[in-house]
């Protein structure tokens, strides 16, 4: 059987990217940030 962790759901969204995998002060916000493409949300495509 495969393992279910609960947590609450404010953390739904939080902590999906370990803290060894990201430089000091980064955020994992940070990263997903980084990976959209700004023209896109301003066009609206």
């Amino acid at each position: 059987m495969n393992r279910i962790d609960k947590k609450p759901l404010t953390d739904l969204g939080y902590n999906f990217v370990p803290q060894e995998y990201l430089k000091k002060g980064q955020s994992e916000f940070d990263l997903r940030l980084k990976n959209i493409n700004p023209l896109e949300l301003v066009s609206g495509a």
